[in-house]
């Protein structure tokens, strides 16, 4: 994984914890290490570049995740699946890509976004 996506991650990671923290959201310890694990935001993180690219017609955010992970992951499945690409988004894992019916890593999905 390269180190700019790893940095926007992290950042993206503080600005949305704080968004939890001020709006008093109180998550339960399984969820918390699921967001503190990174798994809801490498989706999140698909779901803002998705968004910033046209491919996701509305902005989600962290919340989403937490509390509607079904039909928020399925919108981002969705939006990679009008470019030709199908994903596995998973809370508990890494997210598996695949294009052509060939797995692709997420940087080479990213890359495809443009």
């Amino acid at each position: 994984m390269n180190n700019n996506y790893e940095n926007e991650l992290k950042k993206l990671k503080e600005e949305e914890m704080d968004k939890l923290k001020k709006a008093g959201t109180k998550l339960s310890d399984e969820e918390m290490d699921m967001v503190n694990g990174g798994y809801f935001f490498e989706t999140l993180y698909d779901a803002k570049a998705l968004y910033s690219k046209g491919k996701l017609g509305e902005k989600l955010d962290i919340s989403d995740f937490v509390w509607h992970w079904i039909s928020s992951s399925e919108k981002v499945d969705n939006a990679w699946g009008s470019m030709g690409i199908h994903v596995i988004t998973k809370p508990t894992g890494d997210n598996v890509y695949s294009y052509n019916g060939r797995q692709i890593t997420r940087d080479e999905a990213l890359a495809m976004l443009g």
